[in-house]
């Protein structure tokens, strides 16, 4: 998005290298120039899969500073612009160049309310890794660093701003703005909802921030009422096990079939069957949101979260949060009112997609770029309105 208006460099690790080249054959972009680089041999040995990835990350800052100020002898760059990994505990190296800085989206996950929480382990798991990431961003001196130097904070949600440093050094220069999107391609996948049964689906990891025993819950609700109803979780994770003997203590697993991880265009043609996307996560992202709206899915989510903030009442359902008996009450419920109205249902999948179309398409994320950049005041308005540049 951001080499259709101007020349980028690109610092990443050297495992991308193969994935990047062989796009590029494909789809060559002039404006795009990739410099790569890792840690040393021996810290590769410890990081491994999930393990370790976040020290890593952060070490390999250090790594990107040293390739960013090589490359700086060469290029005169008119701005940095941080866009991965989307957190706001970790520092960026180009907070440390001396060059205007743009840093985001980034954000993390809220805290889960407790009262949903499937057990315990999962309430403290929850709130250790939420206190972790609130002491590195309160602690580290370079995030505090970045916070001053940036001019435009972007935020994956509006929680963000409500953070140490953020609140106190980017309350005048944040933006909030998702970190996700869908390619337009995937509103062109057809659409076959001819069945008898009334299909929900739900894709994600199986894990505790997805709160898929709430899914199970409501669902076993909407059974009661709408005995022909049928449930489909697509994903893979720990928790496997415990949801399937969920589904048999709930007496509903002749309607539940549990999918494991699908390629990507098994798992969106799941979607264009089915007619009704359940996703009850409290996390503050969720791309299988916005694959779902593109399929003309309406969305039934949770209030206060990132699904939750993503869709509106023409598309979908964000329920309030109560206790763990009133908020599977509420998703079924949601559910109960689309699958006696089918035309409600194909009134909302329209409005889904079309909500897509307008906001969430990666094809126009230049233009939020574009509105960055001149809010950080990194280039002139005129660059874009006569046709100057490129910029870098």
């Amino acid at each position: 998005a951001i080499s259709r208006e101007h020349d980028v460099w690109v610092i990443t690790r050297i495992n991308n290298r193969t994935g990047i080249e062989s796009a590029l054959a494909v789809t060559p972009n002039s404006h795009l120039h990739f410099s790569y680089t890792d840690l040393p041999h021996w810290a590769m040995r410890w990081k491994k899969g999930e393990r370790g990835v976040r020290l890593y990350y952060y070490l390999w800052q250090f790594a990107a500073w040293r390739v960013a100020r090589n490359l700086m002898k060469a290029v005169t760059y008119d701005a940095g612009h941080h866009v991965t990994f989307v957190n706001d505990y970790t520092f960026s190296f180009l907070g440390l160049l001396p060059i205007p800085f743009v840093w985001g989206p980034i954000g993390s996950n809220r805290k889960g309310p407790a009262s949903l929480m499937s057990s315990k382990r999962s309430l403290l798991r929850d709130r250790a890794q939420y206190w972790l990431k609130a002491t590195l961003r309160t602690a580290d001196p370079l995030i505090w660093l970045c916070a001053a130097r940036a001019r435009l904070v972007v935020g994956n949600h509006s929680g963000v701003l409500n953070r140490l440093p953020f609140s106190v050094l980017a309350r005048n220069k944040y933006r909030t703005h998702l970190a996700i999107g869908v390619e337009e391609q995937v509103l062109a996948q057809p659409i076959n909802r001819r069945h008898e049964e009334f299909r929900v689906i739900s894709v994600g990891n199986l894990l505790p921030i997805k709160q898929f025993h709430l899914t199970l819950r409501a669902f076993a609700r909407l059974i009661d009422v709408v005995p022909h109803a049928r449930l489909t979780i697509v994903g893979k994770g720990p928790l496997k096990d415990a949801l399937k003997t969920l589904s048999t203590q709930l007496n509903i697993e002749s309607r539940v079939d549990f999918q494991p991880f699908l390629p990507r265009p098994e798992a969106l043609a799941l979607m264009a069957r089915a007619d009704v996307f359940l996703f009850p996560s409290f996390e503050v992202a969720g791309m299988v949101v916005l694959e779902a709206l593109a399929h003309e899915l309406p969305v039934i989510a949770l209030k206060d979260t990132g699904p939750g903030e993503m869709i509106t009442s023409e598309c979908g359902y964000a329920v309030e949060i109560g206790s763990l008996a009133e908020t599977t009450k509420r998703l079924a419920d949601a559910m109960i009112s689309l699958a006696v109205d089918p035309e409600r249902r194909k009134q909302m999948g329209e409005a889904g997609r079309q909500l897509v179309r307008t906001r969430y398409l990666w094809e126009q994320r230049h233009e939020s770029v574009r509105a960055w950049y001149l809010d950080a005041e990194v280039v002139r308005p005129e660059h874009y309105s006569l046709g100057v540049g490129p910029h870098r």
